[in-house]
């Protein structure tokens, strides 16, 4: 997005661009750093226009959301001096979960990269989850509990903490790791049920796998080397309950390669002429979009208005209108207004895209207008 400072007349400076990946406030945005260096004091209340459209009407300019699309427009003095940008440094992290079984290393850029962006879909499916069951983990950076916006560099360790077995109400599940790495849980809904019973009907159930070739392909049972066991310790191990288990690894075992699900999100289209902002849920925030207003034969005015919020009366009485139509506040309430071609009073709400239309009153029939 690009915030214009008006009073710096240097047209090469006057412009600060930023990179806006997901739609946030203006408060918000006027918090971020490089706001602050482009122009200390700016404020909400500086912001005149949005993608060209007056905010003269809009009270709470500070609730409104901008996307990476949004130019906006602030009676300030500011000046943008690029500064030399420091040449990108690839680094590698690895991702884990906390068993250690499964181990990816992901390629980052070096105090740039964070943990959200290091758990990308291919990580996911290493793990036989999605992205956003990832996500939902708990994180720990080099054994300190983080969040997703960790930054990232070279050589750190991700530590996925993974949801325990019983706990919070939850039926307890089995991990099992191929011999890729790959994960797969298998939730058990009867615990008598006997470890060695479990793998064979519920995990290798559709391949045909004998006992015999099921232990030998058994490397760890809970991080204990199962392969290194004698057998009578294997036999014991395998006939407790599945439920005292939380992951078995195999040596050659493979799952089959899981197949791309398209989620929900990217099934989803939107409408031709929904902006992004209007796509984002607006709980707690305001939503904006702009109205056109014209008079007669006069030129359009652009105005931004809050969808379900802003009114006729705070449109039509703005200094943005009153000065293009050279009218004075008493003059303008003596006026007609159409909204959509409906009658309007001034307390009519005005949502995004609508046109209002200011008339002059027609003459009685006694010569009086």
């Amino acid at each position: 997005m690009k915030l214009v400072a008006l009073k710096n007349e240097n047209t090469n400076t006057n412009t600060l661009t930023l990179n806006v990946e997901t739609p946030i406030t203006i408060n918000a945005l006027l918090s971020k750093e490089e706001v602050q260096r482009f122009s200390q004091d700016i404020s909400a209340e500086d912001i005149i226009t949005m993608d060209g459209a007056d905010l003269s009407a809009v009270s709470t300019i500070g609730d409104l959301m901008v996307t990476d699309d949004t130019v906006l427009e602030a009676d300030v003095e500011g000046s943008y001096e690029p500064r030399q940008a420091a040449v990108p440094v690839q680094g590698k992290v690895e991702v884990l979960t906390g068993g250690g079984s499964v181990r990816k290393k992901v390629i980052i850029v070096d105090g740039v990269s964070t943990v959200r962006q290091a758990l990308t879909d291919g990580v996911a499916a290493a793990f036989g989850k999605t992205k956003a069951e990832l996500q939902n983990m708990k994180a720990h950076l080099n054994d300190t509990e983080c969040t997703l916006e960790a930054v990232l560099h070279d050589g750190d360790k991700i530590v996925l903490e993974e949801r325990k077995a019983g706990t919070d109400g939850a039926d307890p599940y089995l991990r099992v790791v191929d011999a890729s790495g790959t994960v797969r849980e298998y939730p058990v809904e009867d615990l008598v049920t006997t470890l060695r019973d479990f793998l064979l009907d519920e995990v290798m159930g559709d391949f045909g796998i004998e006992e015999d070739e099921l232990i030998d392909d058994i490397e760890y049972i809970d991080d204990e080397d199962f392969s290194n066991m004698s057998e009578r310790v294997q036999c014991l191990m395998l006939d407790q309950s599945v439920g005292d288990f939380a992951e078995v690894t195999f040596q050659h075992y493979m799952f089959d390669v899981p197949e791309e699900e398209e989620s929900e999100e990217e099934a989803a289209e939107v409408a031709d002429g929904v902006s992004a902002s209007q796509v984002t849920p607006a709980t707690g925030f305001a939503t904006a979009g702009s109205i056109t207003v014209s008079q007669g034969g006069a030129h359009t005015v652009k105005m931004v208005v809050v969808s379900g919020q802003t009114t006729v009366r705070d449109v039509v009485l703005s200094n943005k209108i009153l000065n293009t139509f050279a009218m004075t506040e008493s003059q303008m309430r003596q006026m007609i207004f159409n909204v959509n071609d409906v009658r309007s009073e001034l307390d009519q709400v005005l949502r995004a895209g609508d046109s209002l239309v200011i008339e002059a009153p027609k003459c009685g029939t006694d010569g009086n207008c």
